[in-house]
């Protein structure tokens, strides 16, 4: 597949302008355009913009596709996690175990309830929480009543594990899928459907991207499910009653509709972007297992290799994230800027780090495989509507960076 080198100078020679963004939304809606705008105004029309049948069809839709018994629609991933907290009874003197390479998000949702988030490190191969590093946070504080498993990068974490830790010790488990719509995990099971909640989303970025905010939780339990569509909507019960001090965050229809119709293309863009993946590993094993000797022959390049999954697993590739050494990861970010293209960094600083919670830490916590992660990982583009092409040019590019510096 890879070039030789002198293919490849002659290759390059013949690309011109070319640009490779993170995302590109425009390129990936516009083959359903007309679609979506025929969704908007059949809202627009019946002037139900909160609430109402749209949401209620998406959340049927998303429910049968993943398989989820109850599905309840709120205003945005965060809130998925805040309203699962609260439907748990998570309050001031609880702990809640997460990973501390993780959004900022999935801590301060707990920090909001006056509960205390208890950082747990990271697999580092998987870069997600594992029975080991649970039971080592667990350790460290004594006593715990939740745990959220981040599903990171598109990758979920291993759930059968977690799940029967959580039932030994009678912790209630969330699931931060916000990244995996759609994944699965070792045993087959739909990322979000496993926990006693799983929570997604939609932000416009994600894999299944509203054209804002919106997010939803799923739940095996009726009851969980009421209870969280009271939350959602204030705390209002039946007869206008509140039993609970919810908050206001509904769905919006307009987010719903669109939604709708992009669940249909969800199966297709996943496979875009599994497909994609697939090249990056190929390209990236030609060069040597990783970026490696390749055509440099006992020469290697400094340590670089992609972030795959270590269990047989559905992985969706909301990112497609290498490691690169940290003294290098800095100035590679840098290179690809200069030629257009674009990375992201997930994430700088790790939560146990971050200002917020490391002020109001007694003693400094070190947790070396997120912090090391913080410092290595880098995300490339591998968005449904990335073209081969624009895949070798990137990785090309890789390549002359570490060749200019070997």
């Amino acid at each position: 597949m890879w070039e030789t080198v002198a293919q490849s100078n002659l290759w390059r020679c013949r690309v011109t302008n070319m640009r490779v963004p993170l995302f590109d939304l425009e390129a990936q809606h516009a083959p359903i355009a007309a679609e979506l705008s025929k969704a908007i105004e059949r809202v627009t029309s019946s002037q139900r913009f909160v609430q109402g049948p749209e949401v209620e069809r998406f959340e049927r839709s998303l429910s049968e596709h993943c398989g989820a018994k109850e599905a309840i629609g709120c205003a945005s991933g965060t809130d998925a996690l805040l309203l699962s907290l609260m439907s748990a009874g998570i309050g001031p003197g609880d702990r809640v175990i997460c990973p501390a390479y993780s959004f900022f998000s999935t801590a301060s949702v707990i920090a909001r309830l006056g509960a205390e988030a208890v950082f747990a490190d990271v697999d580092p191969q998987t870069l997600c929480l594992g029975v080991e590093q649970v039971e080592a946070a667990l350790a460290r504080v004594g006593t715990a009543s939740a745990l959220i498993a981040v599903h990171l990068f598109g990758a979920t974490a291993p759930m059968e594990g977690l799940q029967d830790f959580c039932e030994q010790q009678g912790l209630t488990i969330l699931e931060d899928a916000a990244q995996a719509i759609d994944a699965r995990d070792e045993s087959g099971q739909v990322a979000g459907t496993r926990g006693d909640y799983g929570c997604i989303s939609f932000y416009p970025t994600k894999n299944l991207g509203a054209y804002g905010d919106g997010g939803i939780i799923f739940t095996q339990e009726s009851d969980r499910g009421e209870r969280l569509r009271q939350l959602r909507d204030h705390g209002e019960g039946p007869a206008g009653e509140y039993h609970w001090a919810g908050l206001n965050s509904r769905l919006d229809a307009i987010q719903a509709a669109i939604l709708g119709v992009k669940l249909g293309q969800l199966s297709k863009w996943n496979r875009a972007r599994q497909s994609n993946a697939s090249l990056y590993d190929e390209c990236f094993d030609e060069l040597g297992g990783g970026v490696g000797a390749g055509d440099y022959g006992e020469r290697r390049l400094p340590l670089f290799r992609p972030c795959r999954p270590v269990h047989p697993a559905q992985h969706v590739y909301h990112h497609y994230v290498v490691r690169v050494p940290a003294e290098n990861r800095e100035s590679l970010r840098r290179y690809l800027s200069e030629l257009e293209v674009g990375t992201g960094v997930y994430y700088p600083l790790p939560l146990h780090l971050q200002p917020y919670f490391a002020e109001r830490r007694s003693a400094p916590l070190h947790l070396p495989a997120a912090e090391a992660a913080s410092h290595e990982c880098l995300a490339l583009p591998v968005h449904p509507a990335v073209s081969r092409e624009q895949i070798q040019y990137v990785v090309d590019s890789i390549r002359r960076y570490f060749e200019d510096r070997i």
